[in-house]
């Protein structure tokens, strides 16, 4: 069962945040996407409600990372999904509540 490990960004606790994200992707990300990948369509996105960085440890106004992955999207980048990647993407939504708008498109 996951569990939450604390608030890692906002306790500028890196080692804290990267459990926490690593504890979401196997205990949510990754059975979702198991199940998904047996159907014959599906989408998932995954975001952060804000970005927390560790350095700064308070949520910012900077547009939060997003990844976006199913049937029909071009590929991505093949890059580790991190705050630093998804800057190097060059892609944002802003305003984010476009966002959801721009996923069920793509």
């Amino acid at each position: 069962m996951w569990r939450s490990p604390g608030r890692g960004g906002s306790r500028r606790n890196a080692a804290a945040k990267v459990a926490a994200l690593e504890q979401i992707d196997q205990w949510i990300v990754a059975p979702l996407l198991n199940h998904l990948h047996g159907l014959a369509e599906w989408r998932i996105l995954i975001a952060p409600d804000h970005p927390s960085p560790a350095a700064k440890r308070v949520h910012t106004s900077d547009p939060p990372p997003f990844c976006m992955a199913g049937t029909n999207l071009a590929a991505g980048a093949g890059l580790p999904f991190n705050e630093t990647n998804a800057r190097a993407a060059g892609l944002s939504i802003d305003p984010g509540h476009e966002l959801m708008e721009y996923f069920l498109r793509a």
